[in-house]
This record gives C-alpha cells, structure tokens and sequence, in this order.
C-alpha cells in the first residue's frame, strides 16, 4: 500500500514569496521565479546534476501548468529509520497554484484529490508521500495570509538502488497528478485571474 501522511495546517512558522533579502543568510540563498524563467531550473543549486528533478520542475512550471514551484531541498539517500528496509531516497519541495486565489482555499481540497489517486495506484510498501500546508505570504500581491504545500515523497528498499527506484515511481506519479489537475483546470489560466507571475 502506498502510505499518505498530512500533517496539520503550519502556522508555526511560514513562507514569503518572493523571499525577502533578510532570508537569504538562512539558507535560502536566492529566489529563482521558475514559474516566469524556467531556463533557470537547472541552476537552482539543489537540484543540479540530478536530471529527474529538473525535468520534473520544468513540467510543474511549464507555462499551462496550474502549479508552480516555490521551493525544494536537495535531493537526499540515506539508511532508512522504516522497519524492513535498509535504504532510503526522499525529497521535498513546496508547490503552489499559479492562480493567486487558489492558495486561500484550495490546498485542503488538493490533499482529498491526491488521496484519492493514490487509491488508484497500484499498491506499493515503498513509497510514501508527507503532505502539509504552509503558511504563506505572496508579497507582490501584499498577500500576507495565505497558503501553499510541502510534498515529500520517500521511497524505500533494501539497496539504493531499490530505494530510488522507488523514489522514482513516486515522483512519476506526483508528475502525472500535476499534469492531470492542470489539463482539468487549465481554462482558469485563461480568465484573467491574477497570478502569481
């Protein structure tokens, strides 16, 4: 079975949107707009030289994609704390909808619709996802209260390679999640809805 856990909505801390220059000494060391500038995926130094993650990017910032991506990790393998696996391959990147609004209300709902494709998948022990909204302020907008959603997606097995390929079938279900959403809802790019581009 393909395990799904979401956390409570985080309001312990958040997210601004561009970054603001104070966050930079943080770890967050630039803003890349990749939803407006998508050559710059392959420079984003967390996923650089791992060609899964940016051809993932690039289709999740494509422009009739109705996500975007706002942030991500580096892309980690390491031994696994799960009981009966040995290894473990994860990443966790931040997504939001491109159209302004949808991130007031819309990420509840987008939990109930991955959670339900997941029940449509074929069963696997080896992936799981961890989802969880983030508090969000959109600051070209003077949005401070908003939202948008950390995915991790983890995959497990007794070798490294087992676990990335695990790794792998998850991120390729995520991506065709995306995809499908998109294609759904992609008149709503064309209404004149302010976006965060």
């Amino acid at each position: 079975m393909i395990t799904l856990h979401i956390e409570p909505i985080n309001t312990s801390s958040g997210l601004g949107v561009p970054y603001q220059p104070s966050m930079a000494s943080g770890g967050m060391t630039e803003y890349f707009d990749t939803k407006r500038n998508p050559a710059c995926i392959p420079k984003i130094r967390e996923v650089q030289n791992k060609k899964f993650l940016i051809n993932f990017l690039q289709k999740l910032n494509f422009p009739t994609s109705l996500f975007r991506s706002v942030r991500c990790e580096r892309f980690c393998e390491c031994e696994s704390e799960m009981e009966g696996f040995l290894r473990k391959a994860h990443w966790d990147f931040t997504f939001a909808f491109e159209i302004v609004e949808f991130n007031h209300s819309g990420h509840p709902e987008f939990q109930n619709i991955f959670e339900q494709y997941l029940a449509t998948l074929p069963a696997s022990a080896r992936v799981h996802y961890e989802l969880e909204i983030i508090q969000t302020s959109y600051n070209d907008h003077n949005i401070n209260r908003s939202f948008s959603q950390d995915l991790k997606i983890f995959g497990y097995g007794q070798s490294e390679r087992e676990a990335k390929d695990a790794f792998l079938r998850g991120l390729k279900d995520v991506e065709n999640l995306f995809a499908r959403e998109s294609t759904k809802w992609s008149n709503q790019l064309t209404l004149g809805l302010p976006t965060i581009s």
